[in-house]
């Protein structure tokens, strides 16, 4: 992939233009700008998982905590 493309492909996910640039001229240690995409994409599926995780974890604790104050105020 060339570094032009790989510009284009940062922005078409919502990179700022100088963003990019900034990230492709980081690529030495990746070894290619294909690599280095894939990297970055894994990294916004795992983050994107945080955060759905964290939505149910928070879910979760909304549902404990009613059913905790059930109990504690003597109901069952």
């Amino acid at each position: 992939m060339t570094r032009k493309r790989f510009i284009k492909l940062c922005m078409a996910r919502g990179w700022q233009r100088n963003d990019a640039q900034l990230l492709a001229s980081r690529v030495g240690p990746a070894g290619s700008y294909d690599r280095l995409l894939c990297v970055f994409e894994f990294i916004h599926a795992v983050e994107t998982a945080g955060v759905m995780l964290a939505d149910q974890i928070s879910t979760f604790e909304d549902d404990v905590r009613e059913a905790l104050k059930g109990v504690c105020d003597g109901r069952y």
